[in-house]
C-alpha cells in the first residue's frame, strides 16, 4: 500500500475534489459545518461555509462541529479509495449528508466513536465525535472484522446483526454506538 501524504490530501487533493463534485451537484442544501482532522499529531480544520470548502492546517479557528482523529497507518488505508480509486472496505465516514440535523445530532452525543476494524493480525482504527470538547473522548469502541465491513458496505449484513451474532463487539455507551454508527456502517 503507498502512503498517502495526509498534507498533499487535505490541501491539494479534497479541495480539488470537492470542486469537481460542487460543480455537477447542488450543495446549496449544504450546512455550514467544519469538521478537525488529525492524523497522528497533524491536524487540518475543513470547512464547508455557503458552499465554499476551506482547508487550513492547524487547529486554530472557532469550535469545529466536529473531530475526526487516526493514525498514519489506518490513514492510508482510509483514503486509499478516495486517493486512488482502488476499492477498500475500511470504515471511513460515508459521504455524511451535511445537513443541520446531521451537525446537530453530532453535536449533541456525550462522546466520541472509536471503531477498530481487524484484517488478519492488522488493526485500523479511527475515531469520530463532536467538536464541542477540547478533545475527542472515546466513550465507545466498536469492533469488528474487515470481512464483516465488506458485507455491511455490499448489503449482505447489518451492524445489528453482526452485534446479535456476537461479530460485532461494543465496549462503552451504547447511545454513541447508535447515535455515530450509522454515520460510518
Amino acid at each position: 500500500m503507498n502512503e498517502v501524504d495526509p498534507k498533499q490530501f487535505f490541501e491539494t487533493w479534497l479541495p480539488s475534489a470537492y470542486e469537481r463534485f460542487a460543480h455537477t451537484n447542488d450543495v446549496s442544501s449544504v450546512a455550514d459545518v467544519s469538521c478537525l482532522a488529525t492524523v497522528e499529531s497533524e491536524s487540518w480544520r475543513v470547512a464547508l461555509m455557503d458552499g465554499t470548502l476551506s482547508v487550513t492546517s492547524g487547529q486554530e479557528g472557532s469550535s469545529p462541529t466536529f473531530r475526526l482523529a487516526t493514525d498514519r497507518k489506518s490513514f492510508d488505508k482510509l483514503v486509499a479509495e478516495a486517493a486512488t480509486g482502488v476499492p477498500s472496505a475500511t470504515p471511513a465516514p460515508k459521504a455524511l449528508r451535511l445537513d443541520a440535523e446531521t451537525c446537530r445530532l453530532v453535536a449533541n452525543v456525550p462522546g466520541g466513536l472509536q471503531l477498530i476494524v481487524k484484517e488478519g493480525e492488522e488493526r485500523f482504527s479511527i475515531s469520530f465525535g463532536p467538536g464541542s470538547r477540547d478533545a475527542l473522548d472515546v466513550a465507545c469502541t466498536v469492533t469488528c472484522d474487515m470481512q464483516d465491513v465488506r458485507a455491511v458496505k455490499e448489503g449482505r449484513a447489518n451492524p445489528m446483526e453482526l452485534f446479535m451474532n456476537g461479530r460485532l463487539n461494543l465496549e462503552g455507551n451504547i447511545e454513541v454506538a447508535m447515535a455515530l454508527g450509522g454515520l460510518f456502517l
